[in-house]
């Protein structure tokens, strides 16, 4: 049988990861070249220098195997981390009750997850705009990931505000999350099109059924983003439209 077919998660999060791992190394070792950057997470092992393997990294084309996982993660402290995220499989797998979404809430750290959740008790706790509002403030994977889910939980409850709310406030995060996360320069455009997928608005119009609406991330890049965050956007998307592999996973307009 064949290899299995990579999917735009798995793409998103090695970009994610190699990208975390390059920022990083360009900060504290200065590191300026990917070829610097292999040679520099070559040092010390009983490996043979493949720039190859590195470059598929790069483009998200391969993902990391546990030994070279930890290689890089005793040389770039936190980096596993960004590779196994929750946000990832939650993504992949999309949490269908109400158990697997507290069990995944309860992983996240209790500083953004605490106007919601109440650990001690495995619940949801009642809570308004405000408390989405404290989640999205710390404009990170985590906070992104907690408000992906308590978008599920109102879907699964049946609580159309809470979905039209998450949905409104991860819109409006989306810009200030690229600007505290340069991890997230090339890799955004792959998981905001795969969230975005996911994640929904209900409307209700009087009697009628309640009918479900997506929109395009990319019209808020155009209507509200930072100006220099929207042009490295749009230029590292164009980037990666010239990657076939690549291109087949972006909703480009």
């Amino acid at each position: 049988m064949g290899r299995h077919p990579r999917s735009r998660i798995e793409y998103a999060k090695t970009i994610t990861w190699y990208d975390y791992c390059f920022n990083q190394l360009k900060y504290f070792e200065g590191i300026k070249s990917d070829y610097a950057f292999t040679k520099f997470l070559y040092k010390d092992t009983d490996k043979n220098q493949d720039n190859n393997l590195f470059k598929r990294y790069r483009y998200g084309l391969s993902t990391p195997q546990n030994e070279w996982m930890d290689i890089v993660d005793s040389k770039v402290n936190g980096s596993s981390g960004i590779l196994n995220h929750q946000i990832w499989n939650n993504l992949k797998n999309c949490p269908q009750d109400e158990e697997s979404l507290l069990i995944q809430l309860q992983q996240l750290p209790t500083f953004i997850t605490a106007p919601v959740l109440d650990k001690e008790n495995f619940s949801i706790k009642e809570f308004d705009e405000k408390a989405l509002v404290h989640v999205a403030q710390f404009q990170s994977l985590d906070s992104l990931s907690a408000l992906y889910l308590l978008h599920r939980w109102g879907y699964i409850i049946g609580s159309h505000r809470l979905v039209n709310d998450c949905y409104s406030v991860i819109l409006n995060s989306l810009c200030g999350l690229l600007i505290v996360n340069g991890c997230l320069d090339r890799s955004h455009v792959l998981l905001f099109d795969e969230l975005f997928e996911q994640i929904f608005v209900i409307k209700v119009i009087g009697y009628s059924r309640p009918s479900i609406g997506q929109f395009s991330w990319r019209e808020s890049r155009e209507r509200s983003w930072d100006k220099d965050i929207k042009n490295l956007s749009k230029k590292e998307e164009n980037f990666l439209l010239t990657h076939p592999e690549i291109s087949q996973f972006i909703n480009s307009p």
